[in-house]
């Protein structure tokens, strides 16, 4: 059976299932739901949706002012700095990084004493 096939048959179930539970509600329960289904797409209708030139107008000027930022080049570098590629690449004993506070410290102690 394809995803299509079971697309379909699931459907086709659930509309069954709903249907059934429908037939269940007594007549006064019914009749209130519609009547709460006709004053919904009434109110729908008659009220624009206010915030939509809102919502609009900021989602432009957060785009806007991500192209200034990355046209005027603050943002976050995509590639690390050279420098930090180092112990990667250099033929020094790794160890040697790892303890990088040792060596300063000694450098240090070095250049007091």
């Amino acid at each position: 059976m394809s995803d299509a096939e079971r697309e379909r048959e699931f459907l086709a179930q659930t509309r069954r299932a709903l249907d059934d539970s429908a037939a269940e509600i007594d007549p006064a329960t019914r009749a209130r739901l519609r009547a709460g289904r006709a004053d919904a797409l009434h109110r729908a209708k008659r009220k624009p949706l206010r915030w939509l030139p809102a919502a609009s107008l900021a989602t432009a000027a957060a785009a806007v002012a991500l192209a200034l930022a990355l046209w005027r080049g603050n943002a976050p570098p995509l590639a690390q700095p050279a420098e930090d590629l180092t112990p990667l690449t250099a033929d020094d004993d790794l160890d040697l990084y790892l303890d990088l506070d040792l060596y300063t410290w000694l450098e240090e102690d070095a250049d007091a004493g």
